[in-house]
């Protein structure tokens, strides 16, 4: 029995899904976790994608290639899901 899973991702996707994952990392955003372990998963996936990373935040043009990965797949998947559109603050 394989008890691991392989997921592949694009460049793009994994450039992305990083970026994001270090920014909650660093901030106090609650994701709404309803068990430790689903923190922790999500702590691992971003360990493994640091390790999958090939040296692009590193780059003194990081955020022009996270722009233009951000880019590439808005235009390839549409955007926003709908209902899942940002809304702007009413305060």
């Amino acid at each position: 029995m394989n008890t691991e899973w392989t997921i592949r991702l694009t460049r793009d996707e994994g450039l992305v899904l990083l970026d994001f994952l270090q920014r909650w990392e660093e901030s106090d955003a609650d994701l709404g976790f309803v068990d430790s372990a689903e923190q922790t998963a999500i702590v691992l996936l971003s360990g493994h994608l640091e390790k999958a990373e090939d040296g692009t935040a590193f780059r003194p043009d990081y955020e022009e290639q996270l722009a233009a990965a951000r880019s590439r797949l808005r235009e390839l998947h549409g955007g926003w899901l709908p209902g899942t559109e940002p809304q702007p603050d009413s305060g």
